[in-house]
């Protein structure tokens, strides 16, 4: 509380920034490997990989379980969550920063020749060469990538599983014989067209705020000035809770 609250956060961004060099430190910014698969990782902690990911919200098991499964010839190429390591979102100043740079560490020396960390500003448009498939928890790059023909394996509860060329973990018996299989690689899109018309035909609109419909097309303007605003709302909600905590002790 109160100075506590401010002090805390000072360290948070202190940690974030030293695990955010680290990062940009080991990754690359192109992508060699003819074959190769992706790994977008989620944000944490945040309720889309506990409890939505039940037993697979641990990232480096996720990731493990791929290395095991995927073809010799495949590289896995994992993506940081641009969130994660953002400190001009609105995200720093309230949650604790719970990854460190010995999770990178352990991975990248762990399976060295399998993996390779992607740059958090990796332009996708670039790419030539699409991905063998890609992985997430829940993310919605799951139903993205199946629009643009690339298969999806999903970790956690999606609202989209379900959907042509999606395959939620907990349904593969056997991971490995799955991506060798022509039916992994082969997607329907008149079946993906299908789903995502009976998703919208049920669908309702939904702001979390009233100001998001406003001011969401004016998103990337915003984050210029986030950053001024969350250390002001970190200052200001911590004189309050320490003026709130001495007004306390006084009654007392």
């Amino acid at each position: 509380t109160g100075l506590r609250y401010i002090i805390w956060n000072i360290k948070n961004i202190i940690k974030t920034s030293i695990i955010k060099a680290f990062y940009r430190g080991i990754s690359s910014k192109k992508i060699e490997k003819e074959n190769y698969c992706i790994f977008f990782m989620s944000y944490q902690p945040e309720a889309t990989s506990y409890p939505d990911a039940w037993d697979m919200h641990d990232q480096f098991k996720i990731i493990n379980k791929l290395i095991k499964n995927i073809p010799n010839n495949y590289q896995l190429v994992i993506k940081e969550h641009p969130t994660q390591l953002d400190l001009s979102g609105s995200f720093f100043y309230k949650n604790p920063q719970i990854r460190n740079i010995d999770f990178y560490r352990e991975i990248r020396n762990k399976f060295r020749d399998k993996v390779i960390f992607l740059d958090e500003k990796f332009n996708f448009n670039s790419i030539v060469k699409k991905p063998k498939f890609i992985a997430t928890i829940n993310g919605t790059v799951g139903i993205e990538a199946v629009m643009d023909n690339i298969p999806s394996i999903i970790f956690g509860h999606a609202w989209y599983q379900g959907c042509e060329g999606t395959y939620n973990i907990r349904e593969i018996k056997n991971l490995k014989k799955l991506i060798k299989s022509k039916k992994f690689k082969i997607i329907d899109q008149s079946k993906v067209k299908f789903f995502i018309n009976k998703a919208n035909e049920i669908a309702l609109p939904f702001y979390y705020k009233d100001i998001q419909k406003e001011y969401y097309p004016k998103y990337k303007k915003l984050l210029k000035i986030n950053l001024l605003n969350n250390i002001k709302k970190l200052i200001v909600l911590g004189l309050k809770l320490s003026k709130n905590n001495y007004n306390k002790s006084t009654k007392i």
